[in-house]
């Protein structure tokens, strides 16, 4: 589960907004490779997004950045979606701690176009992230982390502008092993 607690960054051109997300993940060896890389795809049941913005975003040539002309309201906005191209990397594991870093690449897709009403109910997310992880079982595990989280249509709507959160992270964990 997580929230954005600061929207804006590099690639966001739409900052007013905010992100949460409702998440289920699990973790997995993959064959070959060594066990501190793992597979990590994750399911968003929910996705939130707040204030979302009903009016057109134009871009500004001049300025290089995006804005809603046509501000019509601000919306609560809900959608689904996953991240099944998620990697995990443990640089360090030991006892009943662990550090990850973590990359996904998914989709969501949302009940009304986000961010804008020009854009697309259809997004690509990308996210890189740092967690922490307090290991209860053998096969469980409680994390704690802060994710950098991008939402774009990709070019699929008129206009295409990006929704960047930094977002805190809550997460119980399943790891699945591989018999061998």
């Amino acid at each position: 589960m997580g929230y954005s607690f600061d929207a804006g960054g590099p690639l966001s051109t739409i900052q007013t907004l905010d992100l949460g997300l409702l998440g289920l993940s699990f973790t997995s060896e993959i064959p070959g490779l060594p066990g501190w890389l793992r597979w990590e795809p994750e399911v968003y049941p929910v996705i939130v997004v707040r204030h979302n913005l009903l009016g057109d975003a134009v871009f500004l040539e001049d300025e290089e950045r995006w804005v809603v002309a046509r501000l019509i309201e601000r919306t609560t906005t809900y959608g689904l979606g996953g991240a099944p191209l998620g990697l995990r990397l443990t640089p360090l594991r030991t006892g009943r701690l662990a550090l990850h870093a973590r990359s996904g690449l998914g989709a969501a897709y949302f009940a009304r176009p986000v961010p804008a009403a020009n854009t697309h109910h259809l997004n690509v997310t990308v996210d890189v992230g740092v967690s922490a992880g307090i290991i209860v079982s053998p096969r469980f595990e409680v994390s704690f982390g802060v994710r950098y989280h991008h939402l774009s249509n990709a070019g699929l709507g008129r206009a295409n502008p990006g929704l960047d959160s930094k977002v805190l992270w809550v997460g119980i964990g399943r790891e699945a092993r591989h018999r061998e």
